[in-house]
């Protein structure tokens, strides 16, 4: 034994080197992601064609708690599907102050503190999801256009013809959203599914 050993007797390892001190971080990395998941993000199932050509029945994604909606975001929003409490998914159109109307299917839009109606673009809408003969394709209408009340969000569908969205329910306050649809599990959201298919885990089908 060297005098090293003698004068500091027996010590335990480095904490790198201690196989209980890494077993113990490890559990506690566990259950801190776990937590942070269940607390700033949701699990969504999509049930439904009315995002369609953008998402597809069936899909998974992660929605963010935490997250502002904006403009074009893929939001989750609390309604009442057959009269029951249910998420739905939607994009934002318009945001507090904006002023729209639809005609033939395309929005016209007015924001807040502007003076003129635009065209707005929407390169995520299909032909085929947006007829623009429709009765539901053209309300609100231009005799009759909508202002999004302050701190509210005007929401629909990709999927023009069959979305149940904002021009039925009306629009939605920051506290009936759930959460926006982050950018990563749009694009993995095969993955996802595969993932939470092999796994059984989710937080059950959502309405669109």
């Amino acid at each position: 034994m060297t005098m090293r050993e003698r004068l500091l007797g027996n010590q335990r390892p480095p904490l790198h080197k201690d196989p209980f001190a890494l077993f113990l971080a490890v559990i506690i990395f566990l259950f801190a992601a776990v937590a942070l998941y269940s607390f700033r993000y949701v699990a969504i199932h999509v049930d439904g064609k009315s995002m369609l050509n953008t998402l597809e029945d069936g899909d998974y994604l992660i929605a963010d708690r935490w997250a502002s909606a904006d403009y074009g975001d893929i939001v989750v929003v609390e309604s009442e599907v057959d009269g029951k409490p249910s998420r739905i998914i939607k994009r934002v159109i318009a945001m507090g102050g904006d002023t729209l109307f639809l005609q033939y299917g395309e929005v016209f839009i007015k924001y807040s503190g502007e003076d003129e109606f635009v065209l707005l673009d929407e390169p995520y809408i299909q032909a085929e999801n947006n007829d623009p003969y429709l009765f539901i394709n053209n309300i609100p209408s231009v005799n009759d256009p909508v202002t999004v009340p302050d701190g509210e969000i005007f929401v629909m569908g990709d999927n023009r013809n069959i979305s149940s969205d904002s021009r039925e329910r009306g629009t939605f306050t920051r506290g009936e959203t759930t959460g926006v649809i982050t950018g990563w599990s749009l694009e993995h959201r095969q993955f996802l599914a595969d993932l939470y298919s092999a796994l059984s885990f989710g937080s059950g089908r959502d309405e669109q």
